[in-house]
Order: structure tokens, then C-alpha cells, then sequence
């Protein structure tokens, strides 16, 4: 894990773009700490639909877990502190 933390961060720019936009609508609403299921109604998708896109955004960033999805992205730039405190709760 720590070898991924600390990857050269030339080598993750590569991996966003790979990443669909969808992925990465997923990928904020996570790092918001939003349910799958809630991730579902949010996007009008099925919680089977975002369990699929969140293990090909595991795959596409050598990740296992949530956590470790969003502390690459935040690790990358891809995602800032802001886009964590947008969850209303937070606010």
C-alpha cells in the first residue's frame, strides 16, 4: 500500500485519464462518504451499476478500497479538501 501512496505522481495523472467522468462523479460522492445506495438515487443509477464502477475504478488505480481511492485522489490533485466539504452535512 504504501509503494501505491507513494507512486511518482506522473504515473496517476496517467490513470485519470482513464478514469470516465462518471468514475469520477463516483469517485467525489465517495470521498463525501456517500453510500452506494445513496450514490444510486443521487445518479439514477442501480447500486449494482456503481459497485461496478467503483471495482473498474479500483482496478484502473491499483486500489483495493474506498479509502484508498480517495487518498490517491487526493494524493494526485484530482480531488481537494473542497470537494470533501460539499456533502451538506459538513457544511
Amino acid at each position: 500500500m504504501l509503494q501505491r501512496l507513494t507512486a511518482p505522481k506522473d504515473e496517476g495523472k496517467r490513470n485519470l485519464g482513464k478514469l470516465q467522468t462518471r468514475e469520477m462523479d463516483i469517485l467525489k460522492l465517495v470521498a463525501q462518504g456517500v453510500s452506494s445506495r445513496e450514490i444510486g438515487k443521487d445518479l439514477t443509477i442501480s447500486g449494482r451499476t456503481v459497485q461496478t464502477h467503483l471495482d473498474n475504478i479500483f482496478t484502473k488505480l491499483g486500489v483495493h478500497s474506498r479509502t484508498e481511492a480517495v487518498v490517491h485522489a487526493l494524493r494526485e490533485d484530482w480531488l481537494t479538501l473542497d470537494d470533501l466539504r460539499q456533502m451538506e452535512t459538513w457544511v
